[in-house]
């Protein structure tokens, strides 16, 4: 797919997210990065421009930048060419990988002898704090030239004291710097805008060009704690130079990228852009503390941002990361078994760990306990088992786990269903169903160290639920007996379900086989009740679920579907256009590893290559060993 079907794309690094390139202006709408002492991220953003928007003129004529081919060079940068009868534009936006910062590129080749002017301009008028909702920042901009240089200009947001700042740094610009119409001249090095007035800083250059020649304006963009500190890392890119940036930045996407071949082929570029996408907007390196955090979503279209789920992180997020990046996964993991665990369960929680939307989820106490065997399993790395805090973080997962069973089975209540709703009945099937195939990894990861004591325990443990979840979570249903939704254990169950938490992934846990009689039934009623209330819309996660359970017609429709400009969302029309949940980056890792479990025979991951340069990623196997989970 190219991106003439798309009308914006993203790209990111650790520290930087760049939302909303237009496709029609080339323009940036605005800039987001984590701070973990504002539990969130910040979002940086024009007035009514965009935050950074290309200018190319010819002849003093402006050209407009629409009708353009977008492409992803390594399914993750984008890159734009248009052909007009003036010359040849081209417009990059690069993150490079673990830099504080990005880089744009715009270049114009001649047709004819002309003069061209190419521009950056970058405006700020807007600064929110993102963590669920949008909340305005109050504080105080800057902008300024840096004394002895032409070439870097900055940015700062201060409140109290300095909270963050930006270094422009452009090779072959001249800069101005404006605030309500108003320049920076003469001797002040620095101005403030008003509330209401957008800071503006536009760095141009222009040249007399020959037929064939090319006039070229880079601009290197630095993040910091302060503007200094932002110029720093603007110069800091500028000095490796965009050759040096871009080329290590295509080496690194390649080596996490899903090859594909036959039947998979048709879906590569589908799925590696929602791998990329669920690893840089599902994790990030926080700008104050640089801790590595999880969340939902980096972006600021999505509705949950800057917030932390196990469901999302654990179950969703986690298995996407896992395939391209094994070491990545495991920070992934220390992290929600250090950070995160104290409040274990806790629907929702900020980035430090305090619960943001309190009430306790049961198959968010046990996620990661699920997301450990998968790491284990796949990467052969015991060592993680030893670290003291993820045995803290286990044992504080078990202990938060037994306080919630049932006096005389074995069964454990929530009080919230895996989407978030309080649950009317308490025991849930899949949420119970879930904590039965944690224990039965954690028998096996504490048979791979020898703890045979703990083995036996957890063995044991786990076989008393599964025969409590056959005997206490079965009903009388239309066709026969299937599968409740819930139950108080007193003689109610209800019969339902949830995307988020589906009862139709109880043979991909493996309590059941496909063919085991309440299942088929619970298929039957979950698939006649959906098409009765869908409307002709859907949600993605129905189709990765069927997907994931062997259904070949989920994968037309996920194929056919437009998504989020390809990203995973949500909520879908009866046209598989994105109809709510946009940026769902936990979706995007989800989408990325059903694909690849689709096509696990048409696909070679790197998780499974031989670990080259990346020695310290310890992967064991060559291939995937058929065995629990993951067949």
């Amino acid at each position: 797919m190219t991106g003439e079907a798309r009308r914006r794309s993203s790209t990111a690094n650790e520290f930087v997210t760049l939302d909303d390139i237009d496709h029609q202006t080339a323009a940036l709408k605005n800039v987001s990065f984590l701070l973990e002492s504002a539990r969130g991220a910040i979002c940086v953003s024009g007035s009514d421009a965009a935050f950074l928007e290309p200018v190319v003129l010819v002849d003093g004529h402006r050209l407009e930048l629409d009708g353009a081919t977008w492409e992803m060079a390594g399914h993750w940068v984008p890159e734009m060419t248009l052909e007009r009868p003036e010359g040849t534009i081209r417009c990059q936006y690069l993150a490079p990988p673990a830099r504080r910062g990005f880089a744009v590129r715009l270049q114009f080749t001649a047709r004819g002898s002309t003069r061209a002017q190419l521009a950056f301009e970058v405006s700020w008028g807007r600064t929110h704090q993102v963590s669920d909702s949008f909340h305005a920042m109050e504080g105080i901009r800057r902008a300024g030239i840096r004394e002895r240089s032409t070439t870097t200009v900055y940015l700062g947001f201060r409140a109290l004291w300095p909270l963050f700042g930006f270094g422009l740094h452009c090779v072959g610009g001249d800069w101005s710097v404006f605030s309500g119409g108003v320049p920076l001249s003469g001797s002040r090095m620095e101005m403030e805008a008003s509330r209401n007035e957008a800071l503006v800083c536009r760095a141009v250059r222009s040249q007399a060009l020959e037929a064939g020649r090319t006039i070229e304006l880079t601009l290197f963009v630095g993040l910091g704690l302060e503007a200094y500190g932002g110029m720093a890392s603007a110069e800091d890119l500028a000095q490796h130079g965009w050759d040096h940036l871009y080329n290590s930045t295509l080496r690194w996407l390649a080596e996490r990228s899903v090859h594909c071949r036959g039947a998979a082929e048709s879906h590569c570029e589908r799925l590696n852009l929602n791998a990329l996408y669920n690893y840089f907007y599902s994790t990030g390196v926080t700008l104050d503390t640089e801790r590595m955090v999880v969340t939902s979503s980096r972006s600021p279209r999505y509705d949950l941002t800057g917030s932390y789920t196990d469901r999302d992180a654990c179950l969703f997020s986690f298995p996407g990361v896992l395939m391209i990046d094994p070491p990545q996964a495991r920070r992934m993991l220390e992290y929600s078994l250090g950070v995160q665990i104290r409040n274990a369960g806790s629907f929702r929680r900020y980035l430090d760990g305090i619960p943001l939307e309190p009430g306790l989820a049961l198959d968010a106490v046990v996620a990661p306990l699920r997301a450990l065997w998968m790491y284990v399993d796949l990467t052969g790395d015991h060592t993680i088992l030893f670290d003291r805090h993820i045995q803290e973080g286990v044992n504080r997962v078990l202990d938060v786990l037994d306080r919630r069973q049932h006096p005389s089975a074995a069964l454990y209540y929530t009080r919230k269903t895996p989407s978030g709703r309080i649950a009317r009945l308490p025991y849930l099937t899949y949420s119970n169903a879930l904590v039965w195939r944690a224990l039965s990894d954690l028998a096996d990861l504490y048979h791979r160290i020898r703890d045979l004591e703990r083995e036996h325990e957890t063995e044991t443990w786990a076989r008393e639920v599964r025969s409590a979840l056959l005997e206490r979570c079965i009903m009388d249903g239309p066709y026969g007996p299937m599968f409740c939704f819930g139950t108080d254990l007193e003689g109610t169950s209800e019969p339902g379900d949830e995307p988020e938490g589906s009862l139709l992934l109880l043979p991909y846990l493996e309590l059941c086989r496909p063919d085991f009689g309440p299942y088929a039934n619970t298929v039957r009623w979950i698939r006649q009740n959906r098409s009765s209330t869908s409307g002709g819309g859907g949600c993605l996660l129905e189709l990765a679920n069927e997907l994931l359970i062997g259904n070949a017609e989920a994968l037309e429709q996920l194929f056919q579907a437009p998504l989020d400009e390809g990203i995973a969302c949500h909520s879908l029309d009866g046209t598989g256009m994105p109809e709510a949940g946009m940026a769902w980056a936990a979706g995007a890792g989800y989408l990325a590893y059903v694909l690849i479990r689709a096509f696990e025979r048409d696909v070679d991951l790197p998780v499974l290559r031989p670990p080259s340069s990346r020695a310290h990623s310890r992967i064991s196997r060559s291939t995937m060993r058929p065995g629990v989970g993951w067949v």
